[in-house]
């Protein structure tokens, strides 16, 4: 999709972002890991800092390619299981996942059973 028009619907969200990145503003498409890539040169931090949420395979590929921790977002209670480090079934369930870097682990995801819980 065009940046101007996945853009035009999202102008509220643009303001809260420090960084926008997308396959043309980039010039590679998912699942390469030249965006997550170019995230992390940005902020300084190594790409295994990141964590990538996405619904669809090619985002657990994307985050996997460029060493990113990935979590996957599944809205309807049979989705498919892409290899995610972790799954969640809204935003919500987000922030208990992610831990300090120094996590028992090490990589700042919470263990835990990777089911998706029905929607409240």
């Amino acid at each position: 999709m065009p940046d101007r028009l996945f853009r035009a619907d999202i102008p509220e969200l643009l303001e809260w972002l420090d960084l926008y990145v997308s396959s043309e503003s980039c010039g590679w498409r998912k699942p390469n890991p030249a965006g997550l890539r170019l995230f992390a040169r940005h902020f300084g931090a190594k790409p295994s800092r990141l964590i990538f949420v996405g619904d669809e395979k090619l985002d657990i590929a994307t985050a996997k390619n460029a060493g990113c921790r990935a979590i996957q977002i599944c809205r309807e209670p049979e989705t498919e299981d892409f290899g995610a480090d972790a799954a969640i079934s809204g935003l919500d369930e987000l922030f208990p996942l992610i831990l300090p870097a120094d996590s028992a682990d090490g990589t700042g995801i919470a263990a835990g059973p990777r089911h998706v819980r029905e929607p409240v």
